[in-house]
């Protein structure tokens, strides 16, 4: 898809960036559905993809102790697979380097989970230069079941 553009997300993207949350089955969970990242999206910085005025795919973003992570990242079902996701990942590296950062870091669930979802999620994030730093465990807030969460860092200058 080569007819998307990003900006800024706004307050008024909001609804549509929980839709597509919602379309993404598999991929989030009941208390980051209706908890997480509505209030994410509140603090966070963030990006939107967008064909024909429609978001089709967002990021948000913030720091903690001078590191920068992604916190949430989705693209539209229909739309995956062609490019959005890279380019939302790829303008923030644009952003941060403006103000000196030169890394950036998502978690996501571990390989230790077999789920095809996020088996395409760390695939997509080591295609785009993401290397695996670290892992460590969470009880998750939805069923409290433990599961293992892994970081992946990148270095882009």
């Amino acid at each position: 898809m080569e007819n998307f553009q990003i900006r800024e997300l706004g307050k008024r993207d909001w609804p549509k960036v929980l839709e597509i949350v919602r379309n993404l089955n598999g991929w989030f969970d009941a208390v980051a559905l209706s908890f997480e990242i509505p209030n994410d999206l509140k603090f966070h910085k963030g990006l939107a993809a967008e064909v024909n005025g429609e978001v089709v795919g967002f990021l948000t973003y913030s720091s903690f102790e001078g590191e920068v992570f992604i916190s949430w990242l989705g693209v539209n079902p229909d739309c995956q697979r062609q490019g959005i996701g890279k380019s939302l990942v790829l303008k923030l590296e644009n952003i941060l380097d403006e103000y000196g950062f030169d890394s950036l870091k998502v978690e996501t669930l571990s390989a230790k989970i077999e789920y095809e979802p996020y088996e395409r999620t760390r695939a997509f994030y080591k295609k785009i230069g993401f290397s695996e730093a670290e892992t460590r465990s969470f009880i998750s807030k939805a069923d409290q079941e433990e599961l293992e969460m892994v970081t992946f860092r990148k270095k882009f200058k």
